[in-house]
């Protein structure tokens, strides 16, 4: 009995290349650090007017099975070079990020590769052991790195072929045919896990070649079925949603092999790739979103159209056998690369409206670079010391990837090279944040585009300064040893500076001011009474300056003495006698203290302690002043003066001590009162020593 599925399976690879093109929508660019390398080669196009470029970057070998541009313009392909899978991710200039590989039997077919935009790329394929009857359908996760996170494998004891990968945020699909009979879609999740299949058959041969999500909950799957259309082999198109309801499916053929090969779409209009007619010529079908056919049209190339990608709004690319394509969305031919370098097109392709990006064992990469550009911000006035930066925003053909950058940007200030070489990205922009001094910069930046372009831009700078502005003390008057003086310096400019103090016209004292200390201090301390005119001068050390004056007046407080306010006296010869003074001052150079005694110095000293004594023993018999004289040795003064007189001692009665004299006197004093008592009572002493009656006196 004849295969019919491998059969049918020859056929296709024979009229149709069975590439697949694993892309969702085009990613926004976003230029990202690196840049292109290789030699730019320039590609006339058919149509004589357009001017391509193409850098090459060979790496590896083997076929190229799908390919991924995520956001950052990293280039994802998978290709199988020697019986296995291999995943590599390139930057835009070629140069390779890292490579894996991976086996899961003894024969590996990979056929499609899809990133989530997440930083994880999906790989998908098949996998078949000569002792094993049925093929694997395998999944595989890669992280950021090409870390393996997880594989796995679809077997239920029947021949399953993956051909192509696609995804949305609800999860991955992969489509394919079940035992070469039937078209296959399985929904997947992130952690790969099967969420359902879906199998569809007409009794006859069928397979997808292809599949594609909207984004927005479609999928579209596209291939071929055979002896149930038109011909032998007729176009087919399905339509599910994300639960695996199937929306409709569409066929399409002539009369001969109709094969679709690839599907991409705008999220309006969804197109098919593949071959059609006895020539197998290429064939490009446009549909809308209900399965209507919106155009229809057959080329002259003899091979299957392999790949479609978008190429900016109203346009796609398209790749056929040794020709990359440009064509508006009706199917009109913009222009090929047909008969020029590189002299093959590999059948991936991935576009967006500036470039291309082919391959096939071989990155190729495609487009025209606009003339560069630089946004000036124009001149900048501003004043020291407030936030400010120059912002130059370069457009053109800029560094592209991670390593080797080539687009660079040197800057000038004042005409002497401050910045060299640093890379720029289209449309990033270029930011140069410095403090410039007070006065007028020229700021120049000379960029150099990846085709050697140079061009340049000047911005004149004016920076002005505002000047520290003095919050000092009053006008006043001070006690001497009192005196500190404090200026407060606010600056908006600066945070830093210089101060300087002149006192009458002459320098008294320096120092410096910071964001922590803003201020000026004087310590006039050793001052003596007097006024003074005090100036401080503040600088910012960039033109800008604040001054202020301040006159004080220095006075001092006299000693204090409190000492004898009433004349004391002595007789001569006692000793023990002594003046004391108590002496009070708050201010003071020296305490120095001066005695007279009747105008002549008889002391000198130091006072501590707020006393002062001087000692009268050995004065003769007279009257005396002392005065005190207290000095503070800042002009202060004051004097004290306390009198003494000295007596004579009081005359003696000779031979008698004076306590004789005192009893003697005491005796003849006690004698005289007997006499008196007697001459006043006669009787009285018989009466007082009678015991009989006496008769009352008349």
């Amino acid at each position: 009995m004849r295969d019919t599925r491998h059969w049918a399976i020859g056929l296709f690879f024979l009229f149709a290349a069975s590439f697949v093109v694993t892309l969702g929508a085009s990613p926004t660019r976003r230029d990202m650090p690196g840049d292109m390398d290789g030699r730019p080669m320039d590609i006339v196009a058919s149509d004589g007017n357009t001017m391509l470029y193409a850098n090459t970057v060979f790496y590896g070998s083997g076929n190229g099975n799908g390919m991924w541009v995520d956001s950052t313009d990293a280039i994802f392909t998978i290709g199988r070079p020697v019986n296995e899978f291999r995943i590599t991710k390139t930057y835009h200039n070629g140069t390779q990020a890292w490579n894996v590989t991976w086996k899961g039997g003894q024969y590996n077919y990979p056929t499609g590769i899809w990133g989530d935009g997440a930083g994880h790329v999906y790989t998908c394929g098949y996998t078949r052991n000569d002792s094993m009857r049925s093929e694997r359908l395998v999944l595989i996760k890669w992280n950021s790195s090409g870390g393996l996170v997880w594989n796995r494998t679809y077997n239920d004891s029947e021949d399953n072929e993956l051909s192509g990968i696609s995804g949305d945020k609800t999860g991955i699909y992969t489509a394919g045919s079940r035992n070469g009979h039937n078209v296959f879609l399985v929904k997947w999740t992130f952690d790969g896990d099967i969420n359902w299949t879906r199998e569809w058959g007409s009794g006859s041969p069928e397979s997808a070649t292809c599949v594609w999500c909207t984004g927005y909950g479609n999928i579209y799957v596209a291939g071929w079925e055979q002896w149930f259309g038109a011909g032998s082999y007729d176009i087919v198109l399905f339509k599910w949603n994300h639960v695996g309801n199937l929306i409709w499916n569409k066929t399409w053929g002539t009369a001969n092999i109709d094969t679709a090969s690839c599907v991409w779409g705008d999220g309006t209009y969804v197109y098919t790739g593949g071959v059609s007619g006895p020539y197998s010529n290429a064939t490009l079908i446009k549909w809308d979103a209900l399965g209507g056919i919106v155009s229809q049209n057959t080329y002259s190339w003899n091979t299957a159209i392999a790949s479609i990608s978008g190429a900016g709004a109203g346009y796609l690319y398209a790749t056929t056998g040794s020709t990359l394509v440009k064509l508006a969305t009706n199917g009109t031919v913009m222009w090929d690369s047909l008969h020029h370098s590189p002299p093959f097109c590999p059948p991936v392709v991935w576009g967006n409206e500036t470039f291309a990006y082919t391959y096939g064992g071989k990155i190729v990469r495609w487009g025209t670079e606009p003339a560069p550009a630089i946004s000036s911000p124009g001149n900048i006035t501003y004043v020291y010391g407030e936030p400010k930066n120059i912002t130059w925003v370069i457009t053109g053909a800029g560094s592209i990837g991670s390593s080797f950058p080539r687009a660079t940007y040197e800057i000038y200030l004042d005409g002497g090279r401050v910045c060299e070489k640093n890379s720029w990205w289209s449309g990033v922009p270029v930011v140069i944040d410095w403090q410039l001094t007070p006065g007028s910069h020229t700021c120049k930046i000379v960029a150099t585009d990846l085709l050697g372009t140079v061009i340049n831009d000047t911005v004149f700078v004016t920076v002005g300064n505002v000047a520290p502005v003095l919050s000092g003390p009053p006008d006043a008057t001070y006690y001497v040893r009192d005196v500190y003086l404090r200026w407060n310096i606010t600056d908006t400019s600066v945070s830093s500076g210089t101060w300087i103090a002149y006192q009458n016209g002459s320098t008294y004292w320096t120092g410096t001011w910071s964001f922590y200390t803003q201020y000026a201090r004087l310590n006039c301390w050793y001052l003596l009474p007097g006024i003074y005119n005090f100036t401080i001068v503040v600088n910012d050390g960039y033109g800008g300056t604040g001054e202020d004056t301040v006159m004080i007046t220095i006075v001092n407080e006299a000693p204090v003495i409190i000492g004898p306010t009433a004349e004391s006296s002595s007789i001569v010869g006692a000793r023990g006698y002594s003046i004391t003074w108590t002496i009070d001052d708050q201010q003071w150079e020296t305490r120095d203290y001066t005695i007279l005694r009747n105008g002549t110095v008889v002391a000198t000293g130091y006072w501590d302690y707020g006393t002062v004594a001087i000692s009268l023993d050995g004065l003769g018999v007279g009257r005396y002043n002392f005065t005190i004289i207290v000095d503070d040795g800042l002009g202060g003064q004051a004097r004290h003066t306390a009198f003494h007189t000295v007596r004579e001692k009081p005359a003696e009665v000779p031979g008698y001590s004076p306590i004789v004299l005192v009893s003697i006197g005491m005796v003849v004093i006690a004698v005289l009162i007997i006499k008196t008592r007697r001459k006043e009572c006669p009787n009285s002493l018989r009466w007082h020593t009678s015991t009989s009656i006496q008769p009352t006196m008349t």
